[in-house]
């Protein structure tokens, strides 16, 4: 890549993108709508983060997420901007959750659920209590009934992708406070497939960019604030790519373990932001049946909660069911410690355990062990801290003394230096809408940094659209 040193040229050098998940696709993509002339690098073989899907195999359809089920939400700007992406007309809809279920209550509509409104009353209230910055969720929702407690566990362990220990009360209230997209779960319209998943969101993004993939940063020169010298972005099979700026859409994971050595290092401040935040494992557990069981238990039409259960979240799909594939499906969702201990466990036992817990909540009479009678294995067990070795984690979450003024140093650029990803973002949930906004805001700082300056210390990290 040749650089042009005169000044009057520099918006016509490269801007190199790093990380091809949702943020680093939002900004390569309103870079090039602008017709800046971007070069973007993936150290995977496919592009899209953590939206992955499922490919055939005997017992498993293609085309089931491995990632992202859903969009969290589809109100406010930004989930306007991913229904545009996508068409609004191919995304519906849906109530989050439909049930819940556990052993010593049983099923319970959600709408109907005293416990969970609780629980959801109880997380709520964290934005009007004040929590100090060392106190975390689980200490702030100590006094609540362990009924409510366990709810809180199975929703919002999995919601954040870490244990309420793990949180941070008072980053969360921020959160909250922040969180304008609603509590719906925005899906898509039509069978689920290998054509018709969430990689539809991917291809729109990704439509016309120069992409490489299998291409791992490992280091990256930079210079002083007013030094025009072209950024060195080093790659693990000895390419070098030069930039006049450069954004690192990388997971949180792979800058806070020292994957990429940054030449000079980088400032104290964006460090500190970086060991401060923290991304833990989630993981999905698909299993195949030749019947769909559970459309007998007219509680539940897709989606159900299950309080201290091995299972936190379940996810229900058939060829006749709300989300629709071709077979009878169910995902379970596991965030946080929970998904570390089942990772860690036997994939025969992660299986085993699964079913006694299906046969649990829908074994009748006549039939008592349904999930064991109408399996179709091997089933998959897929770890995103340990399966994926280029993200090594699910979500980044608000921790404990975490905050806006983390994330403002976690967004900030260091000179011609961008970073984008939801860990950037100023109101912390882990969500597609998190990620494409970083992506839109990291575009605006390359135009700044490209000016020969970078964001106003304070200016708020959310985007203007």
């Amino acid at each position: 890549m040749k650089h042009n040193k005169n000044d009057d040229d520099i918006h016509a050098a490269a801007v190199v993108v790093v990380g091809t998940g949702i943020a680093g696709l939002t900004c390569a993509s309103e870079l090039a709508k602008a017709s800046c002339r971007v070069l973007v690098y993936e150290a995977s073989a496919q592009i899209g983060g953590r939206l992955r899907q499922t490919t055939s195999s005997p017992s498993t359809p293609s085309g089931i997420e491995l990632g992202a089920q859903f969009v969290h939400g589809t109100s406010g700007d930004m989930s306007a901007r991913l229904l545009d992406e996508v068409g609004r007309e191919h995304v519906r809809s849906l109530p989050w959750p439909d049930a819940t279920y556990s052993k010593e209550r049983g099923w319970c509509r959600a709408d109907d659920d005293a416990v969970l409104k609780a629980a959801e009353e109880a997380m709520e209230g964290l934005e009007s209590t004040s929590a100090p910055a060392t106190e975390s969720v689980a200490e702030a929702l100590a006094d609540s009934d362990t009924a409510v407690l366990d709810t809180a566990r199975a929703v919002y362990s999995n919601d954040y992708g870490t244990d309420l220990h793990g949180l941070g009360a008072a980053a969360v209230a921020e959160e909250l406070a922040a969180w304008e997209s609603g509590e719906d779960y925005g899906v898509l319209v039509g069978r689920q497939s290998s054509d018709n998943n969430w990689s539809v969101l991917v291809k729109s993004l990704a439509k016309n960019l120069d992409i490489t993939t299998n291409a791992r940063l490992v280091r990256v020169v930079h210079w002083q604030e007013g030094d025009r010298k072209p950024l060195e972005l080093h790659f693990s099979d000895g390419r070098v790519a030069n930039a006049a700026v450069a954004v690192l859409a990388l997971p949180l994971t792979v800058l806070r373990e020292g994957d990429v050595i940054f030449n000079p290092p980088l400032p104290a401040w964006k460090l500190r932001a970086w060991c401060i935040m923290q991304m833990d494992n989630c993981l999905k557990i698909i299993l195949s049946f030749d019947k769909a069981f559970w459309e007998s238990e007219k509680t539940m039409e897709w989606d159900v909660v299950c309080p201290g259960s091995f299972l936190p979240e379940l996810w229900f799909q058939s060829p006749s069911g709300p989300i629709p594939c071709d077979s009878a499906v169910a995902v379970a969702f596991l965030g946080g410690t929970a998904a570390n201990d089942v990772a860690n466990m036997p994939k025969e036992d992660v299986i085993n355990r699964s079913l006694e817990q299906l046969d649990f909540m829908f074994g009748t009479a006549d039939e008592p062990k349904p999930a064991t009678k109408h399996y179709k294995p091997p089933g998959t067990v897929f770890s995103w801290r340990h399966d994926v070795p280029n993200v090594r984690g699910g979500y980044s979450f608000p921790t404990v003394c975490d905050g806006s003024d983390v994330r403002f140093a976690a967004s900030r650029a260091c000179g011609r230096l961008v970073f984008a990803g939801e860990h950037t973002h100023a109101s912390m949930n882990p969500c597609i809408q998190a990620a494409m906004d970083s992506g839109v805001r990291a575009a605006r700082d390359v135009t700044n940094a490209m000016r020969g300056s970078t964001r106003a210390k304070g200016e708020n990290s959310r985007s203007k659209l």
